[in-house]
């Protein structure tokens, strides 16, 4: 959502700013979003995606060889990726077409159909399009329905209805080279996914299977079964080199602290894979050992309680629904959730089925086991049957409620029946209470090394020194210093890093003392029901009695914020550190280690009557809003660095909104519902109010002076203006498609008088601006 580019570019280079942001592409659909339904913003329901290979006889050659090919795990050699063209049927014929590569997705043979009788092929297969979009989503599979359970629609809205990261999944009717059926469509672990669940974009995370399953390739596939063919003991070795890597590595490309996140927490989830590499096979109640152990959550939590509880109900949620596939490593996704320091789950490859579920206990289990087991229960006890039923029939599975409620009674049932195989377990009962540092230093790197170069000889292993310099070892103490390229980091952390025929393993920066990396340094002071985090650089005053907080900036760096619960009927001032060296420098890091753009930021809250007073903000924002909902009496911002006010996730109504002097954008709000009731802008640098993000805002009273432009509605979005006066800007209105996973922006307006302008509007072919339900005339002049 932020440029993060020279702040002087803005004052000397305008025009080529604004001409790179406009996207005047092709329209690749055959209508404009909100023609079809106005100020609702809503997606139109698919009725068919058809996939087009352009060299079908390249392609039916590959399916062939994975279907007919001697291996039991499919070889990569067969997955690459070919040009294709994807055509989205919508409802009352609407249709997109787009550009995109797919390629075959799947371990095993259960991905491909091959029917000689009928004589086609079909199969799971990852899409990837070039431009457009499908409902906010680029990338995204097409599985057949046997791959996954069938209940596997019903368990990730579940798990969106508690706060977890789940994909958008639905069955759909599908056409891949002729071959129609119904597939299920499930969106990528990608930033789509994180923004549509309020999260910020950071590092995605998951089980590297590079050497998993290198050794059982090699095994061919006969009558023998997998335990005959010696596929078990392949697999262990296989489970025993396993670490993770990052799959939106492109991430490290935006600012220092983001490629710093990035090493940090990569590092970390490898720490956390090595105790895992170590441990499983002294379990010895199961010779596939490996399949029913996972991650340790106290160590994905950062020993937090709070934190802790959440991973486990995403772990009984998932033994009690599964066979538990989706809580082995190798299936395993995290985000990192940089401002409250844990390793959060991404549901992912979970083949749910709720009547076949053997209900596991997939160890280790923390001390808080019990307590998040009586707490999943109550959640199970109130869940919205009915509202669930509808998600379940919108998403393509068409189930009567009566069926979705025995499936929840179930679920209960078997979440009892895992509870009664914790109590019975005495391995796990008086497990003490460790530190992270304790609980690693038992656990080394050799074995791990040692069994990779068994699967592939010529590995070779970094290590990160703690000035992010790096070396390339042949074993843990035979190293060498070594540069990388930013593209040679890049595959390094995605996991693809080969140079002169070598494969390469990164291990991380915390090898030597084996403890976790904590980048999370702020201090915490309980204000009202909600918790007020303050890192060094800030000093702060509260008056409980009136209700006031001051915040003082007394470095560059210092930065706080407010996190969950209520607080109402406050006021807050921040006053910002100000450095007139640091206001004419080149460049400055529009978010920290932990993700915070804000000088001040108010983060998963809810707010009543507050009021907030910023100046002399430094920040990439001085003042941010990220999840937070209410009523805000009044914001006043004066002299901003970069942007002055953001909003992101947010659903606020803001009786006065009171902004100036901001060297660029005045106020951003992203992915949210806005009401703003007065406002008044003064020199903008850049937008005075840009909406963006698939955002409803709508705006009763609002002046605009000495400012760039007025308005500025992209990327899905739609502002509502009842009455405007602007004076003395470059652009009154603007509405254009900017990012690819959006369409265009909408603005309607009833009273606007502006003034002084070089252009009354700037609109490119995905968008409309309106004047009384009336498409504004092409040509306007002052």
């Amino acid at each position: 959502m932020k440029k993060g580019i020279f702040f002087f570019i803005f004052l000397i280079f305008p025009s080529i700013l604004f001409s790179q942001e406009i996207n005047n592409n092709k329209n690749y659909c055959n209508f404009i979003l909100n023609e079809i339904n106005g100020l609702e913003n809503i997606y139109p329901k698919i009725e068919l995606i058809e996939v087009k290979v352009n060299k079908n006889k390249n392609w039916t050659v590959n399916s062939l060889k994975i279907a007919t090919g001697n291996f039991r795990f499919i070889p990569d050699q067969y997955k690459k990726r070919f040009n294709s063209t994807i055509i989205v049927n919508y409802e009352n014929n609407l249709t997109c077409k787009y550009k995109g590569s797919v390629r075959f997705s799947g371990d095993q043979k259960d991905h491909v159909d091959l029917n000689l009788k009928e004589n086609f092929i079909n199969q799971s297969i990852d899409v990837s399009l070039k431009n457009g979009h499908i409902n906010g989503i680029v990338k995204f599979k097409l599985l057949l329905q046997r791959t996954r359970g069938a209940d596997e629609i019903l368990v990730s809205e579940i798990f969106k209805e508690l706060g977890y990261l789940a994909p958008r999944t639905s069955i759909i009717n599908a056409k891949i080279n002729g071959v129609t059926s119904k597939m299920i469509f499930q969106e990528k672990s990608r930033k789509e996914l994180l923004e549509s669940n309020y999260r910020r974009e950071g590092p995605i995370l998951e089980g590297d299977e590079r050497f998993t399953w290198m050794l059982s390739q090699k095994v061919p596939l006969d009558n023998r079964s997998n335990r005959e063919a010696g596929l078990l003991e392949l697999a262990k070795i296989g489970f025993k080199s396993i670490l993770a890597k990052q799959i939106n590595s492109r991430l490290i490309l935006k600012n220092n602290n983001l490629k710093m996140m990035s090493y940090n927490s990569l590092s970390n989830l490898n720490l956390i894979y090595l105790k895992y590499a170590n441990s499983f096979e002294k379990d010895t109640r199961y010779l596939e050992s490996y399949r029913y152990h996972t991650l340790d959550n106290k160590l994905l939590g950062f020993n937090k309680k709070a934190n802790i509880i959440f991973l486990d109900i995403y772990n009984l949620l998932v033994m009690s629904s599964s066979d538990g596939h989706s809580l082995a490593p190798n299936n395993r996704q995290f985000y990192w959730n940089s401002i409250q320091n844990f390793f959060e789950p991404i549901s992912y490859d979970g083949n749910f089925d709720i009547f076949k579920s053997p209900n596991l206990l997939i160890k280790p289990t923390s001390n808080y086991f019990l307590e998040s087991i009586s707490t999943l229960d109550e959640v199970l006890n109130n869940l919205n049957i009915k509202n669930l039923n509808t998600k379940l029939n919108q998403n393509g599975i068409i189930e009567d409620i009566d069926i979705t409620k025995k499936k929840i009674e179930k679920l209960k049932k078997n979440l009892e029946e895992v509870k009664i195989k914790y109590l019975s377990d005495s391995s796990v009962k008086n497990v003490s209470i460790k530190s992270n540092e304790e609980d690693l230093k038992n656990y080394n790197w050799e074995n791990l090394i040692d069994n990779t170069k068994k699967i592939e000889p010529k590995v070779l292993f970094i290590k990160q020194k703690k000035d992010n310099s790096f070396l390339i070892c042949k074993n843990i103490n035979n190293c060498v210093a070594t540069k990388f390229s930013k593209k040679q980091i890049r595959e390094m952390l995605d996991g693809d890093l080969k140079i002169d025929g070598n494969i390469y393993q990164f291990l991380g920066k915390n090898i030597n003392d084996i403890s976790l990396i904590n980048d999370f340094n702020f201090k915490l002071f309980k204000i009202q029901n909600s918790k007020f985090y303050f890192s060094e650089g800030i000093e702060f005053n509260f008056n409980s009695e009136n209700n006031i907080l001051n915040i003082y900036q007394k470095n560059l760096s210092g930065k706080a914020f407010l996190l969950g619960g209520l607080i109402q009927d406050l006021k807050i001032n921040f006053y910002g550190y100000i450095n007139k060296d640091y206001y004419f420098s080149n460049t400055f890091i529009p978010s920290d280690i932990n993700g915070l753009t804000g000088c001040l930021s108010l983060i998963n809250i809810d707010v009543k009557n507050i009021s907030i007073e910023v100046y002399n903000s430094n920040c990439e924002d001085g003042l941010n809003l990220i999840n937070t909902k209410g009523t805000v009496s009044n914001i006043k911002i004066e002299n901003s660095f970069s942007d002055a006010f953001d909003a992101d996730f947010s659903k606020v109504v803001i009786n006065n909104l009171n902004i100036k002097k901001s060297q660029n954008d005045c106020a951003d709000f992203s992915y949210g519902e806005y009401k703003l009731l007065n406002s008044n802008f003064d020199f903008c640098g850049d937008k005075s109010l840009s909406v963006g993000e698939k955002s409803i805002l709508s705006s009763n009273l609002m002046k605009v002076t000495n400012s760039k432009i007025g308005i500025a509605s992209k990327d899905s979005s739609v502002v509502n203006l009842e009455n405007g006066n602007f004076n003395k800007v470059e652009y009154c209105l603007m509405a254009y498609n900017k990012k690819q996973e959006f369409f265009g922006g909408f603005i309607t307006f009833n009273k606007l008088n502006c003034e002084n302008y070089s252009s009354f509007f700037e609109i490119d072919m995905n968008s409309r601006i309106l004047n009384n339900d009336k498409d504004i005339e092409k040509e306007k002049s002052g």
